[in-house]
């Protein structure tokens, strides 16, 4: 049985590299385009692997086109597995694919949808997971469920290093059930629609902060967002500033004072700011536009009121 890829980022660039490792390279590979700098040059990578090893490609076609069905038919019976695909597959393509499986980056049927990396994270999760599960037609994330795996959120993690964790994990899944998949003797399970859940698209916008907020919020944001993703802001002077480093000052002093995005204390690198119901405090900072520097050598003063959009 042929085996097709769907292949993006960091996942999808050791998906394709294991299935060459193992001698089971796709007979065809289509590779997502990617919408930021970080998400091209993954996607350059994956390219130049299929080159190296003689893989015939596309790059951001519509997986519900003609041209890709065409495609599909000519390598059928197929296992066709899919990493970051942010398409929603229509019934025609689907019915062609004898076994169409998805890497979803959430313990399913909780966290359908987008930013599985950092929903759980921003929301203040213990514990995530990831998914393999058989596509099928209509709601998204839906499907029959192959097999599972489940891991510990830790405090320092970020969106990234989960990404990271949770692209490993979906490869040894791929690697495990790949025998049963290519002989069709795999099992399947179904979700329970009672308890799905839903994450709606994140945007960059969607990084601001509001000072207001708890301090645990602030700091599951940052961290959620920090690089290589688009980041936390604030706005400094009517100028955007990324916030990619912070902490939560556990011994704080008790403020009754109390103005939310107020700097408070300026440190060797790390300068102290009022939230909501504590202190943050900020390390690694970058003005939109600017090199990343200490925050200290930004935010060198206590007049200073982060949050402020108007210049002056």
């Amino acid at each position: 049985m042929n085996i097709l890829l769907y292949s993006g980022k960091y996942e999808g660039y050791q998906m394709l590299r294991r299935l060459i490792d193992l001698k089971k390279s796709p007979a065809y590979l289509f590779i997502l385009k990617g919408s930021s700098p970080w998400e091209e040059e993954w996607s350059h990578k994956i390219a130049g692997l299929a080159r190296e090893n003689g893989i015939d490609f596309s790059l951001g076609v519509s997986m519900n086109s003609e041209k890709v069905r065409k495609i599909i038919r000519s390598h059928k019976p197929c296992v066709f597995f899919f990493s970051n695909c942010r398409q929603l597959l229509d019934r025609n393509t689907i019915e062609l694919i004898d076994f169409p499986v998805n890497f979803h980056n959430s313990l399913l049927p909780a966290y359908r949808g987008f930013a599985p990396n950092t929903w759980p994270i921003i929301n203040g999760e213990t514990y995530t997971g990831t998914t393999m599960l058989r596509i099928v037609p209509g709601t998204v994330d839906s499907g029959p469920i192959l097999a599972q795996k489940r891991i510990a959120i830790r405090e320092g993690d970020t969106g990234w290093s989960l990404e990271k964790c949770l692209a490993e994990l979906n490869v040894r899944l791929m690697e495990e059930h790949l025998p049963a998949l290519l002989s069709g003797r795999i099992r399947t399970r179904k979700q329970d629609e009672k308890k799905a859940t839903y994450a709606c698209k994140r945007i960059p916008d969607d990084g601001l902060i509001d000072w207001a907020w708890p301090v645990e919020r602030i700091f599951n944001l940052v961290r959620a967002l920090t690089r290589p993703y688009p980041g936390a802001f604030t706005f400094l002077c009517g100028r955007r500033l990324f916030i990619w480093e912070a902490k939560i000052d556990k011994k704080a002093p008790v403020y009754v004072g109390r103005i939310p995005g107020a700097v408070t204390g300026i440190g060797q690198s790390r300068v102290a700011v009022l939230t909501g119901d504590g202190v943050c405090r900020i390390g690694l900072v970058q003005l939109e536009g600017e090199e990343a520097r200490p925050a200290a050598e930004v935010l060198d003063s206590l007049n200073i009121r982060l949050g402020e959009k108007n210049a002056g």
